[in-house]
């Protein structure tokens, strides 16, 4: 999904197994989205595995659940430069990304978490070399993340 300037909702949908370059399921910028009610599986992108969401973006996350996910960067959510967005009640598990396991933010870009559980999700190395980083969240470039539920638990 293409999405670049105006308002959007997505409500119940599921997106599962898409394969994209910036964000394999939803690609925003300019954007003012909701999205409830939604699953998020299996997806596979370069700058986030689900979502991908870019300059003066503002997104909120309803009761959303992202599973499985992978990419380079923000294995769930890519976000950056200006774009703003809140994450409620929301679940991330087992997503993967070099950075980011479940969500990357950066370039003055900032994201609220609230009543929102980020588990066993993973950053991992690099095929190029070099470890991980942000198993669960990797803020950067001033960046902003509030609140939530952060945990690992060793499989």
């Amino acid at each position: 999904m293409y999405l670049l300037g105006g308002f959007s909702n997505i409500r119940n949908s599921t997106f599962v197994s898409n394969i994209g370059g910036f964000g394999a399921a939803i690609f925003m910028q300019g954007v003012r989205l909701t999205v409830a009610d939604c699953e998020f599986k299996d997806n596979d992108g370069a700058e986030g595995g689900v979502a991908h969401v870019k300059e003066d973006s503002q997104v909120v996350w309803q009761r959303c659940r992202f599973t499985r996910n992978k990419a380079t960067a923000g294995g769930a959510l890519f976000q950056m430069v200006r774009a703003n967005g809140t994450v409620i009640n929301c679940s991330f598990e087992h997503n993967t990304a070099v950075s980011g396991g479940a969500a990357h933010i950066q370039h003055n870009a900032s994201v609220t978490f609230i009543g929102t559980r980020v588990e066993h999700n993973a950053a991992s190395a690099s095929p190029k070399g070099g470890g991980g980083t942000g198993g669960g969240i990797r803020a950067t470039d001033w960046a902003e993340v509030c609140g939530g539920k952060a945990t690992h638990v060793a499989q």
